[in-house]
């Protein structure tokens, strides 16, 4: 029997969105001339093979073992970065080690004994003999980056199935071939996202199952129910040797606004932004099909800014997630990031989206903070109608609000 309800994967982002990549990739391109700076301090031949280590900490208490042949006597450095080329955790600096295998271990802890939130990390290594010859292996070495490829095409037939539901909502079960960061929405074909099932996430390959209620993000409107509804995947691979903390508390977008403070405060390093516009010129200078959009921008931005929709007129009070009567033929919605958020908002783009009864309606291309939108409903019937808003960036980045608003005969 086939279920009710359809579903979505993209290998690109919303059509709304296109517009801007553009832009986007125009900005980035100038960063190419990076590369060469980058790549001068790598020597043709590697001081560092057979590497080899865990791809998954998910209990916070078990260590991962990291393995690799050091070909000469050399001092190294074996560090981990965070997906946006942060040092997160020095395991050796610059200490001599005789050629041979070199084994370690990490526990997913930074240098400050903090338990690294949720995320894919990137080991890397350094090695330099005292001859001068060095090398570096890993993300930092920009022959060596790889990862951001949609993760669609990757499958035979599509990853997402949508197991029998239940009155309590449905089972989604995604089947990755390799580590890749993922993003599930559900909202109505060509309308608004409704729900975000899955934020932007760092997930090992194999199986995964996300219940979903049916319901929106507001818990109010059933999605699930209404008429074109569908689940949308996006995704990308993440680079070889991905490192994956799963069951982990924390955000990984407060971590590094955390990590960046410790980090000026200890001097343990210099905060710097060659090494994540290394990665984004490196991909963009080479021939790489399938690139997502996605892994060219800071998975710390990834995470959607809450908002809230207040009624600008004192006698209607907060209409989020709440009904209200029509007391004419306007309404002025006043719309505004929550505080938590609005470091990130500011840090990229975002436009605001508006549907009626799912249709769009309008739409403001730069989004700020607060901003005040008028609705003229005279063009509705009496009767209930839905208004959602949707918050939406450049890299999928989806939160919405809806609510019921009643217009009078």
């Amino acid at each position: 029997m086939n279920h009710p309800f359809t579903y979505q994967c993209s290998r690109k982002l919303n059509q709304w969105k296109s517009q801007y990549r553009i832009t986007v990739f125009f900005f980035l391109s100038i960063l190419i001339l990076t590369v060469a700076q980058g790549a001068s301090s790598v020597s043709a031949e590697s001081l560092i093979s057979e590497f080899s280590c865990g791809t998954l900490i998910s209990d916070g208490e078990t260590a991962i073992p990291i393995r690799f042949m050091l070909l000469e006597d050399a001092r190294i450095t074996v560090t981990i970065l965070t997906p946006d080329m942060l040092i997160a955790r020095h395991l050796l600096k610059n200490t001599p080690k005789s050629a041979g295998i070199i084994t370690l271990s990490w526990d997913g802890r930074d240098d400050f004994s903090t338990l690294l939130p949720p995320e894919g990390y990137y080991p890397v290594i350094s090695a330099v003999t005292d001859s001068g010859k060095s090398s570096t292996w890993g993300m930092a070495n920009p022959s060596m980056i790889s990862g951001g490829q949609n993760i669609v095409p990757s499958f035979a037939g599509s990853p997402l199935s949508i197991s029998s539901g239940s009155t309590s909502g449905i089972d989604l079960e995604l089947n990755l071939d390799r580590a890749s960061r993922v993003c599930i929405n559900a909202g109505i074909h060509r309308g608004p996202m409704m729900k975000t099932i899955v934020p932007w996430t760092a997930l090992p390959a194999g199986k995964h199952i996300f219940h979903w209620n049916g319901m929106d993000d507001t818990g109010k409107f059933k999605v699930m129910e209404m008429a074109g509804n569908h689940v949308q995947v996006q995704g990308y691979s993440l680079p070889s040797h991905t490192i994956v903390i799963m069951d982990a508390p924390g955000s990984y977008s407060d971590y590094i606004r955390v990590l960046k403070q410790k980090i000026q405060t200890s001097q343990l390093q210099t905060i710097s932004e060659d090494r994540f516009g290394l990665l984004r010129s490196t991909l963009l200078s080479g021939d790489r099909k399938n690139l997502a959009p996605g892994f060219l921008l800071r998975p710390s931005l990834s995470k959607a800014p809450g908002f809230t929709v207040t009624d600008r007129k004192p006698a209607s009070g907060t209409m989020a997630l709440s009904s209200i009567s029509v007391p004419d033929d306007t309404m002025e919605f006043l719309i505004q990031v929550d505080d938590e958020s609005v470091t990130d908002f500011n840090d990229t783009r975002y436009e605001i989206i508006v549907f009626v009864d799912n249709e769009r309606i309008d739409e403001e291309e730069q989004a700020c903070t607060p901003y005040l939108y008028k609705l003229d409903t005279s063009k509705y019937i009496p009767g209930d109608h839905i208004i959602t808003f949707n918050l939406a960036g450049l890299m999928g980045q989806i939160s919405s609000q809806s609510l019921m608003f009643t217009v009078k005969p």
